[in-house]
């Protein structure tokens, strides 16, 4: 709640009482005409008398609420201090305009329900975003992230709506889809652009409705949820090739994010930097020469790169990173624009060859064991049997 006081107009209505008791003090009550204009100018002014509301803003009222029933649009409206206690946590190196944007973002997406767009190359921290502003808008309740382009394309639907047994080839039994699953909380789906028009259609009515019907199923189910999407693609351009419907871009575009990569906001490594270490026990220190070479690196991969960067910090003796270029103390020497990413391969290939050993090539259990996605075991097991093969060979 605002620190400033908000004045409660009645001459006939006790509207104090609709305000919790730890709340009051910042509210004052009258009832007299000429001491409310008087207090108006850049006042938040409660009131059942609506032929006041346009004499209150012509003498500079902030806001007019409408009583009695008012608590809870107020509220809502005034969590100033909660917003810069998250954004002061968070997103410490958001300033100016950008922090206002975002606060706008954010705050659009709680109070109005509407569904953000999050756009950016790969590695940006697009999932990471989603988890915190679900984080600040709706706390503990659901959270559920998928990658459309992780599922294949006959199946999302079935993942999205759920189905019932006998609906069709494979069926075997009833399936919860996730838009039940999430119901109360934050869908975030990522890869939206993996949608087909079809899909489309049926996503863009649930959220017009907020009901779906599971495949094969005769009832709507009542459903109410915030929608979070994300994709490295051009949607216009998507819209353009008719790959995207202009009406269902317009819905979920309805709030937008856009996050640079870091090539563009090299002094955003310190607060990345900081962000890994909250991970670990075992404190690194960062010379300033070294994040001043850091920040001169394109990181292709983005946040991701560099936390795997971090990551293999970690397993290093070393605790003084004096030298980006030589930061690992070991035979690996991180020069140029191909060095870091061969090395990050080598380390990622390395292990993940050892697991494939351990549990002979079953993805679940790998990509349960390492934490990635089907993706991109696909991706280093091709690397992985291709080098066995050559040296096979």
């Amino acid at each position: 709640m605002e620190k400033t006081q908000i004045i409660l107009f009645s001459k006939s209505l006790n509207l104090l009482e609709e305000v919790p008791l730890e709340d009051r003090r910042s509210f004052i009550s009258l009832e007299d005409d000429d001491l409310l204009y008087r207090k108006a100018s850049g006042a938040t002014i409660v009131t059942n008398h609506n032929e006041k509301v346009h004499k209150l803003y012509e003498l500079g009222a902030a806001h007019v609420f409408q009583g009695p029933d008012f608590w809870g649009d107020l509220k809502n409206f005034f969590e100033d201090d909660h917003l810069d206690k998250f954004l002061n946590k968070n997103f410490p190196h958001f300033e100016g305009e950008v922090r206002r944007r975002f606060s706008t973002q954010i705050q659009g997406h709680k109070r109005a329900g509407l569904p953000i767009l999050l756009t950016g190359e790969s590695g940006c921290g697009k999932t990471h975003l989603a988890k915190l502003i679900h984080k600040y808008t709706l706390g503990k309740k659901p959270f559920i992230a998928r990658n459309l382009c992780e599922i294949s394309g006959n199946l999302i639907e079935s993942e999205l709506f759920g189905h019932k047994k006998g609906s069709f080839t494979g069926a075997t039994g009833d399936k919860i889809g996730l838009l039940e699953c999430v119901n109360g909380g934050t869908l975030f789906l990522d890869e939206i652009s993996g949608l087909s028009l079809e899909l489309q259609i049926k996503l863009l009515k649930v959220i017009e409705e907020k009901s779906f019907t599971p495949i094969g199923a005769n009832k709507p189910i009542k459903v109410d949820f915030n929608l979070i999407t994300a994709t490295c693609d051009d949607l216009e351009e998507l819209v353009k090739n008719k790959l995207m419907r202009p009406d269902f871009l317009a819905r979920i575009n309805a709030l937008k994010w856009h996050m640079s990569p870091i090539r563009q906001s090299p002094h955003e490594i310190d607060h990345y930097l900081e962000l890994f270490q909250k991970d670990f026990k075992r404190q690194l220190y960062f010379t300033n020469e070294a994040k001043d070479l850091m920040k001169t690196y394109s990181w292709p991969g983005n946040i991701r790169e560099l936390k795997n960067y971090y990551l293999l910090l970690q397993t290093q003796k070393i605790s003084v990173i004096r030298d980006f270029q030589k930061a690992t103390k070991s035979k690996h020497w991180i020069s140029g624009q191909n060095g870091l990413p061969e090395l990050i391969e080598e380390v990622e290939n390395s292990v993940f060859k050892r697991s494939y050993a351990k549990y002979d090539g079953r993805p679940n259990k790998i990509c349960q064991e390492l934490k990635i996605s089907k993706s991109v075991f696909y991706r280093l097991a091709q690397n992985v049997t291709s080098k066995t093969i050559t040296q096979a060979s």
